[in-house]
């Protein structure tokens, strides 16, 4: 019974570390490579929002003075900033968190995709996924030079080739069908970067004033043009 014990014990310790060498990084690029790109892209990030933000007070006070943004001449803005006119003492936690919180997730992302690319984890399925985008963009550009064909097809809203451009027009919407995937993930992925750089942009509207209801209001922006 020891003896058995013993075995079971040693195969378990083996398993367990057969684990941790195939996921421990074995080359030291592994880690700071991906923190140098860390660096890079959080920093400049940073710099960048920093850099935007006195540009934007400054427009943002032309365009009140111009009546382009509405204030004394739009009842309803009006009385929207003249209401607890307090709340913009939440901006200078704001600034600093959402100036420090923005760069840091960009900075991270960065960082994830550049170690996943470089650990030998999961290197291969990285090269396969990477090789599936290069696939289906291959074929997006494809469908592209077709429709540029397809464009000379048309004056305005005219068609001067009418079956042309419905057997061209046919064949394109059945290959978006088949691609359709990757503009599902190209919008996807434009939709969270604009929401991930405009975290630090409270001085900017991110949201539609048709979505800006309820628990999807962001008030940051009314607190920033009520301090000005």
């Amino acid at each position: 019974e020891d003896i058995k014990n013993y075995i079971s014990g040693d195969a378990i310790q083996a398993f367990v570390s057969s684990i941790a060498y195939s996921a421990y990084p074995r080359e030291a690029y592994m880690i700071y490579t991906p923190m140098i790109v860390y660096t890079i892209i959080a920093g400049g990030t940073a710099t960048v929002l920093f850099f935007l933000y006195i540009p934007s007070v400054c427009r943002t006070i032309l365009k009140f003075r111009c009546a382009e943004e509405g204030f004394f001449y739009d009842e309803k803005r009006f009385q929207l900033y003249r209401t607890r006119v307090d709340n913009t003492t939440f901006l200078l936690g704001a600034i600093f968190w959402t100036g420090l919180l923005g760069p840091v997730i960009i900075g991270f992302l960065g960082m994830l995709a550049v170690f996943l690319f470089l650990w030998q984890a999961t290197r291969q399925a990285m090269f396969s996924v990477l090789a599936i985008i290069i696939g289906i963009a291959f074929t997006v550009l494809i469908r592209e030079a077709f429709a540029m064909i397809l464009k000379t097809s048309f004056r305005g809203f005219y068609r001067r080739h009418v079956n042309k451009v419905n057997i061209v027009s046919l064949a394109l919407e059945t290959v978006t069908i088949g691609v359709g995937v990757f503009y599902a993930f190209v919008r996807v992925a434009k939709i969270l970067i604009a929401s991930l750089l405009y975290i630090s942009r409270i001085d900017t509207n991110l949201l539609s004033l048709d979505l800006n209801i309820g628990p999807l209001q962001d008030s940051f922006p009314k607190y920033f043009r009520q301090e000005l």
